[in-house]
């Protein structure tokens, strides 16, 4: 699991060395901890699932993806669960005619796009102004055992279960997928059991008014506190 020093040796025979000062620290750290960057997700992953973020840049010339140094990853939900090594952020900017970015995002099954060897599809387009960023999930390839293969449809349907958004608009949607990627801190796994799903309250129209809020107990907000605080401290 020793990352760091291949990578050192690499930028050392390219000349680019400074440009791995955006994420040496993880690699090192990660090196030093036997625990991988780029494979796993969760507890078998360092940082937790959010290690490194990767990033891309649409050429509005060539129309090649041209990859951008890896940077250290937020803490967000959705890279806890599933691995921030998944994820490639493709960063477009105005100039770059939207047909191009189409033939990216709907690609025919025969031809999926391939990058370093995993296969990514689609997952969600972030709301920016420029650049434009459309990020896109490592459903298969390099790294993704059989067992964590999965399509970016079910990553969308875990930050927004249809079960539970049976009239979820696409507005909506895209909200419920920011908030998967808002930074955010563990505070720690909830015992079993202690979940109860109630009935939305309604208006007189059925309207729902609720909307997803509920109750927690002191003795939940007691276990929030204290996973927190362990959480930040350890950091």
């Amino acid at each position: 699991n020793d990352i760091h020093t291949p990578l050192l040796k690499i930028h050392n025979v390219a000349n680019t060395r400074h440009t791995m000062q955006r994420y040496e620290k993880i690699t090192k750290a990660a090196s030093l901890s036997q625990l991988p960057v780029d494979t796993c997700s969760g507890k078998q992953m360092f940082g937790g699932g959010s290690a490194l973020y990767f990033s891309a840049t649409l050429n509005s010339e060539t129309k090649q993806i041209v990859l951008n140094v890896p940077e250290q990853a937020s803490d967000r939900r959705i890279f806890r669960k599933f691995g921030s090594h998944r994820f490639l952020h493709l960063n477009v900017s105005n100039n770059v005619w939207k047909g191009d970015v189409i033939d990216i995002i709907d690609r025919h099954k025969d031809q999926p796009l391939w990058i370093c060897g995993r296969r990514f599809e689609f997952l969600w387009c972030k709301a920016t102004k420029s650049p434009q960023c459309y990020v896109f999930f490592a459903e298969a390839g390099i790294g993704i055992d059989k067992d964590e293969e999965i399509s970016s449809d079910k990553v969308r349907e875990w930050c927004a279960p249809p079960k539970f958004n049976c009239d979820l608009s696409i507005g909506k949607e895209q909200k419920r997928i920011k908030l998967s990627f808002s930074k955010t801190t563990p505070s720690g796994i909830l015992p079993e059991n202690c979940l109860e799903v109630v009935p939305d309250v309604k208006g007189s129209g059925g309207c729902v008014m609720t909307d997803g809020c509920g109750l927690i107990s002191r003795d939940g907000l007691d276990f929030v506190w204290c996973s927190y605080k362990k959480c930040v401290q350890s950091r």
